[in-house]
């Protein structure tokens, strides 16, 4: 009876350990660590020139929860939370397989089914007008479902793709990509995270003292000279890009003239030294000739 008694308990332990699913029971508690990595699928991306995210949070849903369908706000209280110290990242730096790391996140080993990502501070600079603009993100926070699984003292590399999306009236929306995201994703590891551009205008101008502008009236088919100053002073050998093609560097006295095409709805030169950047853009009247607006807005200050 001792001997029918003992291979009983046996087998119930033996029942216990497989209904406690993919994750190590108390006794033998194992974790693993999820790379957590960020990527951006390209849309309406060629139109910023900056695009910053703040991510605060990233939450991992066990595959025992039962929470298969997706649905965003059922069994919250299930989900395996990290905070990720508010990186902030630069989606213009992380297009196609670019992706940054944002952080590494200790969670329990097992198996999981779906990825919530917590966003804040989503806004951009667009490149044709320089407007900085707000990106929505509905109820701050992204979401896929993607099956993986993390073992106990492993580590897995996890993309999370995320792409911003024009919805009409100059407004703009940033959504998962589902079908680029997960731990089967080749990645391109790059330094994704974002410069000192949140401000960019006024404030970031203000840090760096970096200006740029035009000599005299801009008209098409003309020659018009740049000046930078940084403080008061001329700025020698800055690099100058006019609308994404480099011409050439600023000359002692702080000056490049470059040449606008008789085509052009509007210029934007960009000047880059080695601590910050400013750019120059000139939006023509329509009708052409002489005439239009010019603004001057710094969009990287590190020093």
């Amino acid at each position: 009876m001792r001997e029918t008694l003992t291979a009983l308990t046996a087998v119930a332990m033996v029942v216990l350990a497989g209904c406690a699913g993919g994750f190590v029971g108390n006794g033998a508690a194992k974790t693993g660590t999820v790379q957590f990595y960020v990527s951006d699928e390209k849309n309406a991306i060629d139109q910023f020139e900056d695009l910053n995210v703040t991510v605060t949070k990233v939450a991992f849903r066990p595959a025992d929860t039962g929470n298969e369908t997706g649905n965003e706000t059922a069994n919250e209280s299930g989900l395996v939370v990290r905070d990720i110290n508010d990186t902030r990242v630069d989606l213009t730096e992380l297009q196609g397989a670019n992706a940054t790391l944002v952080g590494n996140a200790s969670v329990p080993a097992g198996n999981y089914t779906g990825v919530f990502v917590h966003v804040e501070n989503a806004s951009g600079t667009l490149k044709e007008s320089g407007e900085r603009v707000d990106v929505k993100v509905p109820s701050s926070k992204l979401h896929v479902n993607s099956q993986f699984e993390v073992g106990g003292g492993e580590e897995v590399e996890f993309v999370f793709d995320m792409t911003v999306v024009e919805t009409g009236n100059g407004k703009y929306i940033l959504k998962p990509v589902v079908s680029e995201s997960g731990t089967d994703v080749p990645i391109e590891k790059v330094d994704g995270k974002a410069k000192d551009r949140e401000g960019a205008g006024q404030q970031a101008g203000a840090e760096s003292a970096l200006n740029a502008s035009f000599v005299g009236d801009v008209q098409q088919g003309e020659n018009v000279t740049v000046e930078v100053t940084k403080h008061g002073e001329p700025v020698a050998n800055a690099t100058v890009t006019v609308d994404g093609e480099r011409v050439g560097q600023t000359d002692a006295d702080g000056t490049i003239t470059i040449h606008v095409p008789s085509d052009a709805d509007r210029v934007v030169v960009k000047v880059q030294t080695g601590d910050a950047s400013t750019t120059l853009r000139h939006t023509f009247q329509k009708g052409g000739g002489q005439g239009g607006q010019s603004t001057s807005t710094t969009t990287t200050a590190s020093g």
